[in-house]
């Protein structure tokens, strides 16, 4: 994500917010992180309802579209059975940037934009969660 950043291209990424997502603790780690996705330049929206987001689903350059329910994590690498589906096809790629744009983005509420996050977090923790997960991350951003 970053180089593409570097080539002004400006990554989106839509997520569930803390009310949509059923994790609790996973809102309050992501809520901390998010200055640092939006000060790596990430546009990050975030699915307002009334359902959570469950599949995961991205688009690159237009052509290249991922589909399938791996969360990215340890637990989805080693533990559980995920799966996923890679397409490269232009004429694909496009109709989903289009289902994109027009049924998910259009529920969807703008957080992070241009180095800025344009909400707060949640709860209490998101001061006591930055301040662990900063160390790890400083350098890496």
């Amino acid at each position: 994500l970053r180089d593409r950043v570097a080539n002004n291209v400006v990554p989106r990424i839509l997520t569930n917010s803390p009310q949509t997502n059923n994790q609790p603790l996973v809102s309050m780690v992501y809520s901390a992180l998010l200055p640092y996705y939006a000060k790596m330049g990430l546009e990050i929206w975030e699915y307002q309802g009334p359902e959570s987001l469950h599949a995961k689903a991205f688009r690159i350059d237009g052509s290249s579209v991922g589909i399938g329910s791996f969360n990215g994590d340890a637990i989805s690498f080693f533990r559980n059975t995920e799966s996923g589906i890679l397409v490269i096809n232009p004429e694909f790629g496009k109709k989903v940037g289009e289902a994109f744009e027009n049924n998910l983005f259009s529920n969807a509420k703008l957080v992070a934009k241009e180095g800025k996050v344009l909400r707060e977090g949640i709860g209490g923790c998101r001061g006591y969660i930055r301040r662990l997960i900063a160390p790890i991350l400083e350098g890496h951003l």
